[in-house]
């Protein structure tokens, strides 16, 4: 597993910005659940502990301490859910993006710029997101 670079961040950090949300869904390859999105503002130089990857290559342990570490050394964070009869009425591509959209608006912590993984959010200015791709491994 490779422990996360933070170079992302640290280009927005070195350009003045301290508030840099990374935002990600699960949910939008299932057949019957719903979307989840979450967004979290980690604070600048922040030491990322090597456990820290995509969720889908991490055991349910693993994913429980990371919730700990996270929430205990967030600037912010919110987490989006959109219903299964939500996904139906609009489609998955909508309700993702709805549930991203969700999640930023969220953040007690208004974000300064958004990373993303793949796709930027349509209901956010572009200038202020990166979409990254493979952006959550």
């Amino acid at each position: 597993m490779t422990k996360p670079t933070f170079e992302h961040e640290q280009l927005h950090w070195d350009n003045g910005l301290q508030f840099i949300a990374g935002v990600d869904e699960v949910g939008r390859g299932c057949f019957a659940g719903p979307v989840v999105a979450a967004a979290v503002i980690l604070p600048a130089g922040f030491s990322a502990t090597d456990k820290i990857n995509d969720s889908k290559k991490l055991s349910a342990k693993v994913r429980e301490e990371l919730d700990l570490i996270i929430k205990e050394h967030a600037v912010a964070y919110s987490i989006a859910e959109i219903s299964v009869p939500v996904i139906n009425e609009i489609g998955i591509g909508k309700a993702a993006q709805l549930a991203f959209t969700k999640a930023i608006i969220g953040l007690e912590t208004p974000a300064e710029h958004i990373l993303v993984d793949a796709f930027l959010i349509n209901t956010i200015t572009p200038d202020i997101q990166t979409p990254i791709i493979h952006g959550d491994s």
